[in-house]
C-alpha cells in the first residue's frame, strides 16, 4: 500500500517528535544518574585515580562518568539529528506545497487551452460550413436546396 506523500510526511515528522521525546527521557535520566553518583561519590569521599607522568597528568575516572560523558554525546548528537530532520520536513513540505501549486497553475492553463481548441473548432467548423455553401453556390448557383440542408449541419 502506497500512502500519500502527506502522509508520510506526518509519519515522519510523528517520528522526529517521538524522537525528540526520547532523547528528552533520556537525558532527564542521566541528569538524574549524575546527581546520584555525585551524592554518592560525597557520601563514600570516592578517590579519583590520578597518573602523573613527567610531562602531563592524566586523571583516571570512573567507569560510569564516562558512560555518562558517552550518553551526554549521543543525547548532544540526537538533538542536532532532530533539527536536521525537522529542516528537512520543513524543504519538504515546502517542495510539495510549490509542487501543488504548480500543477493547479497547470490545470488552469490546461482548461484554457480546452476552451481555446473548442473555439477552434466551432471557428474551423463554421469556415467548413461557409465553404461547402461557396462551393455549392459556385456549382449550383440556382439551386437553394442544398444551401439550405448545409445550413442544418450536413456536409459537403
Amino acid at each position: 500500500m502506497v500512502l500519500p506523500v502527506s502522509s508520510g510526511l506526518q509519519l515522519k515528522d510523528q517520528f522526529v517528535n517521538l524522537l525528540q521525546i526520547s532523547t528528552k527521557v533520556v537525558n532527564s535520566a542521566t541528569t538524574q544518574l549524575e546527581r546520584a553518583n555525585r551524592k554518592k561519590q560525597k557520601a563514600d569521599n570516592a578517590l579519583i585515580g590520578v597518573n602523573i607522568t613527567v610531562e602531563d597528568i592524566e586523571v583516571v575516572q570512573s567507569l560510569h562518568a564516562e558512560e555518562e560523558t558517552a550518553c551526554k554525546a549521543s543525547v548532544a548528537e540526537l538533538l542536532q539529528e532532530i533539527k536536521r530532520l525537522r529542516a528537512e520536513n520543513q524543504k519538504f513540505a515546502e517542495s510539495q506545497q510549490q509542487l501543488l501549486e504548480n500543477q493547479q497553475r497547470l490545470m488552469h492553463k490546461q482548461t484554457e487551452l480546452v476552451e481555446i481548441v473548442q473555439r477552434l473548432q466551432s471557428r474551423q467548423d463554421i469556415n467548413g460550413r461557409l465553404l461547402c455553401t461557396v462551393y455549392d453556390r459556385q456549382r449550383f448557383p440556382g439551386e437553394h436546396a442544398l444551401f439550405n440542408q448545409q445550413i442544418e449541419g450536413t456536409s459537403c
